[in-house]
């Protein structure tokens, strides 16, 4: 059985990630973005699984500072679908355990900016890190 390289996980993350941010932030109407709902779907769930499967993989890896890019790429990737899912449920279950007026007009927000604002840029520092440190090790080679 032939061995997965955690680089290609790494660089699969990269893709996914460049594509969803086309997909969010590209000059596309919303009767469109509602068509590739789906798509989005499963490479958000992928983009999950291949970062818990590099936090794994990444211990093939020799080099030190390369696994530790490698762990924050994966980690950031997975923990970003884990909170968007944490924020829901805690939104959720405040309002059925103190109602509808619990909060405000507002949302539960601590769950939301890590989703949407710490984790984008752990990944982002990761991706910069990892393809930094490849060259680097490709160069030495």
């Amino acid at each position: 059985m032939k061995k997965i390289n955690p680089l290609a996980v790494f660089y699969s993350i990269i893709i996914i990630f460049i594509i969803l941010l086309i997909y969010f932030f590209g000059p596309f109407e919303h009767e469109s973005k509602r068509v590739f709902f789906p798509v989005i779907t499963v490479l958000g769930i992928a983009f999950f699984v291949l970062g818990i499967w590099l936090i794994f993989l990444r211990k093939r890896i020799k080099d030190k500072k390369l696994r530790i890019y490698l762990f924050l790429t994966g980690g950031s990737a997975a923990l970003a679908l884990i909170c968007v899912i944490l924020h829901n449920l805690v939104y959720g279950l405040m309002i059925l355990l103190f109602g509808e007026g619990f909060w405000n007009g507002g949302d539960e927000a601590f769950f939301f900016i890590i989703a949407l604002i710490v984790c984008p840029i752990l990944l982002i520092w990761g991706i910069i890190g990892g393809l930094i440190r490849i060259r680097k090790l490709e160069k030495k080679k």
